[in-house]
C-alpha cells in the first residue's frame, strides 16, 4: 500500500485537474473490477459484485454499500501575468497563506516555481509583525516579462506543492496530498485484494471534494447507496502548543470514526456496525473529538433519498500544507478495519442489524 500512496502522492491532482491520478488509478483497477466508468465530473465509480449474486437472495432486498475517496487535493491556479515575468495565482481550496511565501511548487508539467513576497529585511515593522497578504505573494519562475511566463504557465495553469513521499522516524510518513490519496490507496488495495463481499460494493474515487463536495454527489445520485463509508484524512493536532482539550485525533491511536463534523452527522447504527467488526477483530481505533472539518459524506447522505453514512479517517498533521505527517499504521488498520467490516455484512444478510 506505502507504494501505492507514494505513486499516487507523484501526480498533481488539484480539484478541476484530477486527470493523471484519474488515469492511474482507471488503469490500476480496471481488471479487478466488474464494472467502471467515468462520470460526467471526472469521478471513477467502479463496482464489485456480491457474493449474494449466486444465491437464492433477493437482490432488491441487499443494500448497495458505497466506499468514496477523493481524488483531489488544494493547490493553485494562475490568475494573471505581471510585466515582469511573476505569475499572481489564487488557491483552489482551503490553504494557510501563512506557510506560503518561500515554498517551492510544481506548475503545469513538473515547471518549478517559488511563492515570493518583499523581503524580510524590506519590510516596515508592521508588516514584520504580521504574516505575509495573500495579495502581496507572487510566483517567480526565473523569466524576467510576461512574455516569456506566458510561454511556460499560461493563464489557468494549476499548481502543487512539490511531490514526494518521506518516510519518518517512528513509523511516521510526511507527504502532500495525503488528504486523500491515503484514501484511494486504501481503496485500490482493497479493490485489489480481489476478495468478494456479500454486497454489492461501489468503489468510488470522485473529484472536486476540497471545493464544495461536488463529485461525490453526482457519484451517489448515480448509484443510489444504501449504505456507504468515507475513507479520508482528517486534522491531527497532536502537537506542542495544544492544549489537551482542543486536540481533534492522535496520530497513532488508529483511524478515527467521526460523529459529528460541520457538515454531517453520522449514522449511529453504522457507526456501531463498525466498531462491532473493529471489536471482534482487535483492531484499535478512536472518535474525532471536536465539531470540525467536512468531508463527502455530507453529500452523500443527502443524494437522492438520503443514506446512511460514516466516515472513517486517518489523523494528519499539517493538513492542508505543503507536507502532512500521519502514521503508516493507522493507514494499515484503517485498511483492514474496512475489509472486516464488509465481510461482517454476510452475517447478517448484506444488513445492519
Amino acid at each position: 500500500m506505502l507504494e501505492t500512496l507514494r505513486a499516487l502522492i507523484a501526480l498533481p491532482g488539484v480539484s478541476g485537474n484530477e486527470d493523471k491520478v484519474r488515469e492511474y488509478i482507471y488503469n490500476r483497477i480496471n481488471s479487478y473490477v466488474d464494472e467502471i466508468y467515468i462520470d460526467a465530473l471526472g469521478s471513477i465509480i467502479s463496482v464489485k459484485y456480491g457474493n449474494y449474486r449466486t444465491s437464492n437472495c433477493n437482490n432488491e432486498t441487499v443494500p448497495r454499500i458505497m466506499l468514496s475517496a477523493h481524488m483531489d487535493e488544494v493547490g493553485f491556479i494562475i490568475s494573471a501575468i505581471n510585466d515582469d515575468g511573476t505569475l499572481k495565482f489564487q488557491t483552489v481550496g482551503g490553504i494557510e497563506t501563512g506557510i506560503l511565501p518561500g515554498k517551492k511548487i510544481l506548475l503545469g508539467d513538473n515547471i518549478p516555481a517559488i511563492i515570493g513576497c518583499k523581503p524580510i529585511h524590506l519590510q516596515e515593522k508592521e508588516e514584520f509583525e504580521k504574516r505575509a497578504e495573500f495579495k502581496n505573494l507572487y510566483l517567480d519562475i526565473g523569466t524576467t516579462t510576461k512574455a516569456e511566463s506566458e510561454k511556460i504557465a499560461p493563464i489557468g495553469t494549476y499548481g502543487t506543492f512539490e511531490q514526494q513521499l518521506t518516510i519518518l522516524n517512528g513509523g511516521k510518513i510526511s507527504g502532500r496530498a495525503l488528504d486523500d490519496r491515503v484514501g484511494c490507496a486504501i481503496l485500490m488495495t482493497i479493490i485489489e485484494s480481489g476478495e468478494r463481499f456479500w454486497n454489492d460494493v461501489y468503489i468510488c474515487f470522485t473529484t472536486m471534494e476540497e471545493i464544495g463536495l461536488r463529485g461525490s454527489k453526482t457519484a451517489a445520485q448515480s448509484i443510489k447507496p444504501d449504505i456507504a463509508i468515507v475513507v479520508e484524512a482528517t486534522t491531527c493536532a497532536d502537537v506542542p502548543g495544544v492544549q489537551a482539550e482542543s486536540v481533534c485525533t492522535i496520530s497513532g491511536n488508529g483511524p478515527a470514526l467521526t460523529l459529528m463534523d460541520r457538515s454531517t452527522i453520522c449514522d449511529k447504527s453504522l457507526n456501531n456496525f463498525i466498531i462491532n467488526a473493529a471489536n471482534s477483530n482487535g483492531l484499535k481505533y478512536q472518535f474525532k473529538r471536536l465539531v470540525a472539518g467536512g468531508n463527502d459524506a455530507a453529500s452523500i447522505q443527502k443524494a437522492g433519498e438520503g443514506c446512511r453514512v460514516a466516515s472513517i479517517s486517518i489523523p494528519c498533521r499539517y493538513i492542508h500544507s505543503s507536507q502532512g505527517v500521519m502514521d503508516k499504521e493507522d493507514m494499515l488498520i484503517c485498511n483492514e478495519l474496512i475489509m472486516c467490516t464488509l465481510r461482517s455484512f454476510k452475517s447478517t444478510g448484506g444488513k445492519i442489524c
